[in-house]
């Protein structure tokens, strides 16, 4: 199926494996007002473009904040300043004062229809500011501060709020061939993204990953961000989770540089124990995140029990956040009866979800003396409306293991295992064109997790198979709320 599908837009994160761009508060009081300076990354070369974004943490209650950030004019030519960020887009001021080198932000509330001041109390980014670095600067250390002005951040009693200053450090150093960081996206599969900064001459690198003792090479992707490129490691198992992955980038035979010792459960650890603040996200879309992490990893361990690997190490054992409850589901909304009844020469036989590094429908049917020339398969994504015509020599032929004809679709991402797609077994004329529907079927991953939700064993307790459809409902259920989520 080629249908165009909704990509789950979710690079959870952008975590540093050697070059931590977290944020660095100007306070030891724990809990204190403070501004943090996260700059998008803290290694840069001469040239090259960066962000640095500044947000205001364990806010008190602010009428007034004001700040600036002072820059070094031999270093960095400053590209904007946006102060149009959620959450404080309607209140908030930015501007670079060319005479002074100097970001000017200043924040003020007034009531909507008093015009009298109110407190903010809500915590977020402040401005966005976006640097590049100028090919002549010099090759060191350089930091970044944002200066509270103490005589105008205030309240609305009023009085003066201490709120502790924000500094980065960026180092301007020429480009080097390493692993900078990694992340994962979650689409029709599970990726992890490795990105790398290449030195000139080596942009034909490439990256070598090794899990459990398979290796597969990726070649470079340029990204918008200069000298950074991504290598995806896509399609990771659900079942290994918590495998570790091995990635060497390597020019030729020579290896350039190494990190050995992430794995999805890692980067899911490492994203739950960030606050909204550092992620740069609201606290409704980082509570909607963790419940992604802990659903996505207990759909890897149920995923691990159905195929019996690796059973003592699951990939959510001691994870910080409890997976959801699962909440069942109903026929009456999930459990479309087919249209049409089975012939001795054509029917539908059965249908599933094929779970191994993607997540797809399969459908099996009978077509007895049919050919290409008189029979085919319409598939409909009831979302879209893409359609597409199958002839019988473009499907999986009957075998004497499974006696069907058998469609598999392409990947489904976790936003659409609610999408039904409609298959009709269809005659067709001299042109191909249908002539006539013989029967409809209507199937989505959650069908399928609806019919399997409460199939018991002999023993009466549910099978593994049982618990995998739930795990993975409750994934894409989380990933729909995760995507929702402001």
């Amino acid at each position: 199926m080629k249908f165009s599908k909704k990509l789950l837009a979710l690079v959870l994160a952008v975590l540093c494996l050697f070059t931590c761009s977290l944020p660095v508060l100007a306070t030891e009081e724990e809990g204190a007002a403070a501004l943090t300076v996260t700059p998008s990354a803290t290694t840069v070369a001469p040239g090259e473009t960066f962000t640095v974004t500044v947000a205001l943490v364990n806010n008190p209650g602010l009428w007034s904040l004001m700040f600036n950030m002072a820059i070094d004019a031999t270093v960095f030519d400053v590209v904007s300043v946006d102060a149009s960020v959620a959450p404080f887009a309607q209140i908030a001021n930015a501007m670079f004062d060319a005479s002074a080198n100097t970001v000017k932000v200043n924040m003020y509330n007034n009531n909507a229809q008093t015009g009298e001041p109110q407190n903010v109390t809500i915590d977020g980014i402040v401005v966005v500011i976006t640097l590049k670095a100028l090919e002549s600067a010099a090759l060191t250390d350089y930091t970044l501060t944002a200066e509270v002005s103490a005589e105008n951040t205030i309240n609305a009693v009023p009085v003066k709020v201490a709120v502790a200053d924000g500094s980065a450090t960026i180092t301007v150093k020429e480009l080097a061939s390493e692993i900078t960081k990694a992340d994962v996206s979650l689409g029709t599969d599970v990726t992890v993204n490795y990105y790398a900064t290449l030195a000139n001459g080596q942009t034909d690198a490439q990256m070598v990953f090794t899990m459990n003792e398979k290796t597969t090479t990726v070649d470079a992707v340029a990204t918008e961000t200069n000298g950074l490129y991504r290598f995806p490691f896509e399609k990771v198992a659900p079942q290994c989770m918590g495998d570790n992955i091995k990635a060497e980038l390597k020019l030729g035979e020579t290896v350039l540089d190494t990190y050995d010792g992430f794995s999805v459960r890692a980067y899911c650890d490492q994203v739950v124990a960030m606050d909204a603040a550092t992620l740069g996200i609201s606290e409704a879309k980082k509570a909607a995140l963790n419940t992604l992490t802990a659903d996505l990893l207990a759909y890897g361990a149920a995923a691990q029990t159905y195929r019996n690997y690796k059973t003592t190490t699951l990939a959510n054992a001691d994870f910080a956040v409890a997976a959801s409850a699962y909440p069942g589901l109903s026929t009456d909304d999930w459990s479309i009866p087919t249209d049409g009844d089975s012939t001795e020469k054509y029917g539908f036989a059965g249908a599933g979800v094929y779970y191994n590094n993607i997540n797809a429908l399969y459908i099996m049917f009978t077509a007895e003396g049919y050919t290409d020339k008189n029979f085919a398969l319409r598939v409909t994504n009831n979302d879209t409306g893409d359609v597409l015509l199958y002839k019988l020599s473009e499907l999986q032929e009957p075998t004497d293991e499974i006696p069907y004809y058998t469609f598999l679709g392409d990947g489904i991402s976790a936003l659409n295992f609610d999408t039904f797609y409609i298959f009709e077994l269809c005659t067709v004329n001299a042109l191909g064109r249908v002539s006539t529907v013989l029967q409809t079927a209507y199937y989505s991953v959650n069908t399928y997790a609806c019919n399997m939700q409460n199939k018991t064993g002999e023993n009466g307790e549910l099978t593994a198979m049982a618990l995998l459809a739930r795990a993975t409902y409750n994934y894409g259920a989380a990933a729909e709320a995760y995507a929702a989520a402001v």
